[in-house]
C-alpha cells in the first residue's frame, strides 16, 4: 500500500509546518506549565499536591476519550477543521481555567482543554503524514514536534515566572491568549483543502478496529502508553520535587525545566538524524537512555551541574521517542493514518492519567525517588517491547 502522494512543497509546506509548530507550542505551554503552578493551584484550592493533580489526570483522560473518535472524523472530512476547532476549543477552555471559583471547576476546564487537544494533536501530526514522504518525515515532524520544546523553553519558564510575580490564574490566562495568537496563524498558514483525509479512496473507509487488527500498530501503541505512563510520572510532580528539594519558587522551577526544553530542542531541530538512524532504532535507544535517567534525576538536585546535565539529555531522549514514534505511527498503516494517530495520542494521554494519578501518593508518601525508579523499569519493559517494532520501519 502506498502513501498519499505528497501535496506540498517549498514555502508553503515550511509555512504550513509553522502554522502546527505554533499550535502544538500554545497546547504545549499549557499542559506542561502546571508542574511547576501545582503547589501554588494546591495552596489557592486549600488541597494537596495529589489532589491538585487531578486536574492533570482529567486533561489526559478528556484526550484519550476525544482522540480517537477525532481521527477517525478528520479522515473522513478535513484535517484543517479539526486543527483549527481544537484550538479554539483549547483557547476558549484555558480562560476557563483562569476564572475557575473552585478545584471541581478548574478541573472541568482542564477536562475541556483535553477536548481541544485530543481534536488538534491527531489531526496535526497526521497532517504531517499526507504531505511529507516516509524518507524525509522525520526532519518535518521534528520541526512541528519542536513545538513541545519552545513550550519548555519559553512557555513553561514563562508561565512560571508570571504565576510567580501575578499568579497562576494569570499565567493560565496569558497561556490561553497564547493559543487564540495560534489559531489566527493557523487559519493564514494552513491551507485549505489540503490533509483532507482523501475521502473517497480507502482512507475515507478505516476505522479505529481496523487499526487495531495491526500487528504494527499495536505494539506501537503499547511501547507508547507505557513510555509516556513513565514520562508523566516524572514530569508531573518534578516542579514540586524541585521546589521542595531546593526551596525556590514557581518561576525558578519553571527555569529549571526549561533545561529539559533546550534538549527537547536539540533533537527536534535534528530529525534527520533520527531518519538516518531508522526510526524504530531510535525507539529503543531513547528508550534505554531513558531508564537511567529516570532512575538518576531524583539524586541529582543537590549538584546542579549533574541536575542540569540530566535534565538536557532527558529532553534529547524524549523527543527522539516523540519523533521517531509519531513518524512511525503515520507509516504503520497510510490508508488509516488518522485512525493510527489518534489512537497513538489517546494511549499518550491514558499514560498522562495514569502517571500523575498513580504517582500523585507515592509523591506524597515514599517520595520523588520511589517514583524515579518505578518509571525507570516501565521504561525498561517498554524498550523491549520495542523491538518488535523493527519490522513496520519501512517505507509505506
Amino acid at each position: 500500500m502506498t502513501d498519499p502522494r505528497p501535496v506540498l512543497q517549498g514555502r508553503a509546506l515550511a509555512a504550513a509546518t509553522v502554522a502546527l509548530l505554533l499550535g502544538v507550542f500554545a497546547v504545549g505551554s499549557e499542559a506542561l506549565v502546571i508542574s511547576p503552578l501545582l503547589e501554588d493551584i494546591a495552596a489557592d484550592f486549600g488541597t494537596g499536591v495529589d489532589a491538585a493533580g487531578l486536574s492533570v489526570s482529567v486533561y489526559g483522560l478528556a484526550v484519550a476519550i476525544v482522540a480517537p473518535a477525532a481521527g477517525w472524523v478528520a479522515d473522513r472530512t478535513s484535517r484543517r477543521a479539526a486543527i483549527l476547532g481544537g484550538l479554539v476549543i483549547f483557547a476558549v477552555a484555558g480562560v476557563l481555567c483562569a476564572l475557575a471559583p473552585s478545584l471541581l471547576s478548574l478541573v472541568i476546564g482542564r477536562a475541556l482543554c483535553g477536548v481541544g487537544s485530543g481534536l488538534f494533536l491527531p489531526a496535526a501530526y497526521a497532517w504531517v503524514g499526507d504531505e511529507v514522504p516516509y524518507e524525509r518525515r522525520g526532519r518535518v515532524m521534528g520541526w512541528v514536534i519542536a513545538g513541545w520544546a519552545l513550550a519548555l523553553v519559553a512557555g513553561v519558564p514563562a508561565g512560571g515566572f508570571i504565576g510567580q510575580l501575578a499568579g497562576w490564574r494569570e499565567a493560565l490566562a496569558a497561556l490561553a491568549g497564547l493559543a487564540a495568537v495560534a489559531t489566527v496563524l493557523a487559519v493564514r498558514l494552513l491551507p485549505g483543502g489540503s490533509g483532507a483525509g482523501h475521502v473517497g479512496d480507502r482512507a475515507a473507509r478505516v476505522g479505529l478496529r481496523d487499526a487495531l487488527a495491526v500487528p504494527a500498530v499495536r505494539w506501537l501503541l503499547t511501547v507508547n502508553l507505557l513510555n509516556m505512563l513513565a514520562f508523566y510520572g516524572v514530569y508531573t510532580y518534578l516542579g514540586s520535587f524541585l521546589r521542595e528539594e531546593l526551596d525556590v519558587r514557581s518561576g525558578a522551577a519553571g527555569a529549571l525545566i526549561l533545561l529539559y526544553g533546550v534538549g527537547v530542542a536539540v533533537m527536534s531541530l535534528n530529525g534527520r538524524v533520527i531518519d538516518r538512524l531508522g526510526k524504530a532504532r531510535t525507539v529503543t535507544l531513547t528508550l534505554v537512555m531513558l531508564t537511567v535517567l529516570f532512575a538518576a534525576l531524583p539524586w541529582t538536585a543537590a549538584v546542579p551541574v549533574a541536575l542540569g546535565t540530566v535534565l538536557v539529555v532527558m529532553g534529547t531522549q524524549q523527543a527522539g521517542f516523540l519523533t521517531a514514534m509519531a513518524t512511525l505511527a503515520t507509516n504503520a498503516m497510510p490508508a488509516g493514518r488518522g485512525a493510527v494517530v489518534a489512537l497513538m495520542s489517546c494511549t499518550t494521554y491514558i499514560g498522562v492519567t495514569l502517571g500523575a494519578a498513580v504517582m500523585g501518593p507515592v509523591f506524597e508518601g515514599p517520595g520523588y525517588r520511589v517514583i524515579g525508579v518505578a518509571c525507570a523499569l516501565i521504561v525498561l519493559v517498554a524498550a523491549g517491547l520495542s523491538l518488535r517494532l523493527r519490522a513496520g520501519d519501512q517505507p509505506g
